[in-house]
Order: C-alpha cells, then sequence, then structure tokens
C-alpha cells in the first residue's frame, strides 16, 4: 500500500463563524478534548460585530482569530487554508459538537498515502443510536446530477463528496485542487460536492470514515443560511448547473433541467407562491449566461 505513519501528520482545524458565539465556543471546547490534538486552529470570523467573548476564549486557548469581511464560507475556509501549515486540514461548522476521537479517525485513514481526503459522519441529535450501515453515503451521479449525502452512514466506504460540516484533506492536495471555489454564490450550495470532485479528478481516494463522529447542533439564527425561500431556490438552481456542468455529463444536462423543472413546481405548490419557481429558472438562466462563473475563483493565492 505504500503507507506512511501517520502519527507524523499534523493537523489544523479550520472553522469558519457567523454570527454564533454561544455555538462556536461550544464546538472549540469540543476540539480542545480531542485525543489527537491538531497543533493549530484557526477561526475566520464573518460576523459584522466581532464577539470580545470569543475573541478573548480564542486568546486565552491559543487559538488563531481572523476576521473577514467578506461573506461567504467557502472564502472563510480559503483564507484558513492559507493560513495553515499543518498537513492535514480538518473542517467542520461552528454549531457542531465532535466526538472526542474526530481527529484521530480521520487522521487513520491517511496511512494509505492514495487518500486525498476524508468525510466524517454528520447527524442530527436524534439521529445518534440509528443504524445506517447499509445506506452509501455521499454519491454523484454524472449522468442525471443526482446528489445522495447520507452522511448520518455507518458504512465505512469510498465516496464521491463530503460534508463541509466534518471533513478533512490532505493540505497539499486541497491547494492542488484550487481550494474552494468562490463562484458557488448564496450560502455557498454545492461547494462541498465540487471541491471533493475536483479532489478525485486529481486521483485520490475520498473515505468516508462513520467512527469520525460529529453532532449538528443546528443553529436556527447565524450561519451561512437564507431566509426567503425565492433567494434559496435562485441560488440552490444556479450553483447545481454550476456543479453539473463542471462534473457532469454533457448527454445528462436533459435530465438534470427535467429534474429542477420538477423541483421548482413543486417548490412553488408548496410554498403557493409562483415567484419561487421563476426564482430557480432565473437562477438557472442567470448561470448560462455568465460562462465566466463557469471557471474556479479564489480570492487568495494557494
Amino acid at each position: 500500500m505504500n503507507g506512511i505513519e501517520t502519527k507524523k501528520l499534523s493537523l489544523a482545524v479550520i472553522i469558519p463563524t457567523l454570527d454564533r458565539e454561544k455555538s462556536l465556543i461550544r464546538t472549540l471546547k469540543s476540539v480542545l478534548i480531542q485525543t489527537v490534538q491538531p497543533v493549530e486552529i484557526i477561526v475566520v470570523d464573518q460576523s459584522d460585530t466581532v464577539s470580545d467573548k470569543v475573541k478573548n476564549f480564542c486568546r486565552e486557548h491559543d487559538i488563531t482569530f481572523v476576521h473577514l469581511a467578506e461573506k461567504g464560507s467557502h472564502r472563510a475556509r480559503n483564507k484558513g487554508l492559507t493560513l495553515a501549515a499543518a498537513d492535514i486540514v480538518f473542517f467542520c461548522d461552528d454549531d457542531c459538537d465532535l466526538h472526542a476521537e474526530v481527529l484521530e479517525r480521520h487522521r487513520e485513514n491517511y496511512c494509505d498515502r492514495r487518500v486525498g481526503a476524508v468525510g466524517g459522519r454528520l447527524i442530527q441529535p436524534l439521529e445518534k443510536y440509528l443504524n445506517h450501515a447499509e445506506i452509501k453515503p455521499g454519491t454523484f451521479n454524472r449522468w442525471t446530477g443526482k446528489i445522495t449525502g447520507k452522511f448520518y452512514s455507518t458504512r465505512k466506504t469510498t465516496i464521491d463528496h463530503f460534508s463541509g460540516g466534518n471533513c478533512s484533506c490532505r493540505r497539499t492536495v486541497l491547494m492542488q485542487a484550487g481550494g474552494y471555489d468562490e463562484n458557488f454564490g448564496g450560502n455557498a450550495f454545492f461547494e462541498e460536492t465540487d471541491v471533493a470532485l475536483r479532489i478525485g479528478k486529481l486521483g485520490y481516494k475520498i473515505v468516508f470514515e462513520p467512527d469520525a463522529f460529529v453532532i449538528h447542533l443546528h443553529c436556527e439564527s447565524g450561519g451561512n443560511r437564507i431566509q426567503k425561500m425565492d433567494q434559496w431556490v435562485y441560488w440552490y438552481s444556479a450553483n447545481y448547473l454550476l456543479l453539473f456542468t463542471r462534473h457532469g455529463k454533457t448527454l445528462g444536462i436533459p435530465i438534470l433541467c427535467a429534474r429542477l423543472l420538477i423541483r421548482w413546481l413543486w417548490w412553488s405548490l408548496r410554498h403557493k407562491s409562483t415567484t419561487v419557481g421563476f426564482a430557480g429558472a432565473r437562477g438557472f438562466l442567470d448561470r448560462c449566461k455568465n460562462r465566466e462563473s463557469h471557471r474556479p475563483k479564489n480570492s487568495y493565492k494557494l
């Protein structure tokens, strides 16, 4: 296998955050009790008003804190990547509880030099004790555009993509892939799917490690969320087209269009508003017109 001793691999934790003081500190506390301690913890805060409590907590625990005015989780992840020097970079959200062995379980998988990234199990609180060993997580169909998440699975396997709430990459591999693409607008739907697929195209494997266990607290406010449904559908549709034109099969575009049309109709009926469906069509057409956005964009030199 041409393996390596994983204990020699250093780890960095990068956490983007936006207006989540309480949950961020809770997340950081779960990082600080890991069985394998990271050599770097980097918080990239995009809040308009920086929390003194967060800054003081970071100072007390030797955590790198940086403020980034421009919004976007992909920009925050890229900024953190430019600051990191460790062999492995681990990303999680600012509203997560990490099991004490998450970093250790991620790192174990890098004994195989062919592994470029690892996705971990990300579940909601009530799913903690469910067994989903038969479920295949993290798939992307290049003909239809169908994306399967199901990162609550307990099945260890290779995957096409991971969740940004619990994933890690070899730092050099992620930089080689170009980092996260900042063309994904709104709340950056599919940014993780895109970067994972680009890592796969470099010839690396991505492993799903269910023992790397994270509970998503799912905060009601803050973060990278879009509150208005028409805006949500607009960016979902625009980003979906960007993802598919980059990684899907050209002959599958009619299937993708049909899938989106069904969703626009369903969302319009569900929310009793035709503007929701039209917002999706507008996002799709705007992305069609903006050919420049189909090339990966990164604000930082990696």
